[in-house]
């Protein structure tokens, strides 16, 4: 299968819908450990990136290569190339320069992908660079009613500051006071969305180490939350 949907890729490189549906394809069987590691070896990261480039302004290959590049990137190598070939820089100007901001679910795959890229300290410090903090905070005031962005912002969030915490630096839009109250703010209202609770509980509880944070958290009502 793998073989024949690749062959598909390459005969039809000039049809983004077939493009579009072999990479939508691989990312479903990328989950799968040997058939990500398969797709790497034979250059999927090469070939999507190159889909983008070529087609950005279709939705339908924003969507599916982001959704193939976050697939992939649970492995190494594939981080490890696309931080080579400058993809992030890619994904990042495909996705602003094509207005994708209103797409929901464009925004869940290219932040999804971000997220699992920054498994990867220096892809981390790139998309910092690129002004990612403001990126990611933008997206989540954006989309703070939908549970399934502010799934993946909020994951990112936490590697944001798990690499602020590593290289001690601070970037304190991130943790600024009316930052955490749009945090507990935000939480408040997925009660009933047991996986997003889990995801803001592990960002409220990292950034509580700070006392100050802690005393915040506690004035805003999040021990009676429980």
């Amino acid at each position: 299968v793998v073989s024949a949907v690749q062959s598909c890729m390459s005969n039809y490189s000039t049809e983004p819908y077939i493009l579009y549906e072999s990479m939508m394809i691989f990312g479903n069987v990328a989950v799968d450990m040997k058939i990500c590691e398969m797709l790497v070896a034979r250059g999927i990261v090469s070939t999507t990136l190159s889909a983008l480039k070529q087609y950005e302004n279709e939705s339908t290959i924003m969507l599916s290569s982001a959704y193939l590049l976050s697939g992939v990137a649970i492995s190494t190598v594939a981080r490890e190339q696309v931080y080579n070939l400058n993809g992030l820089n890619q994904l990042l100007i495909s996705y602003a320069t094509n207005n994708y901001h209103d797409d929901k679910d464009i925004t869940v795959n290219v932040f999804s992908c971000i997220c699992n890229l920054c498994e990867m300290d220096n892809i981390t410090s790139q998309y910092i660079s690129y002004d990612g903090v403001t990126l990611t905070l933008d997206t989540f005031d954006h989309y703070k009613t939908d549970e399934h962005v502010i799934y993946e912002i909020v994951k990112l969030i936490v590697k944001l500051c798990l690499y602020d915490q590593k290289y001690r630096v601070s970037h304190d839009a991130l943790f600024n006071t009316d930052r955490i109250k749009s945090y507990y703010e935000c939480y408040r209202t997925f009660t009933e969305h047991s996986y997003v609770m889990i995801a803001f509980l592990h960002l409220l509880t990292l950034l509580a180490k700070a006392k100050s944070i802690t005393v915040q958290l506690v004035d805003l009502g999040i021990i009676d939350s429980f």
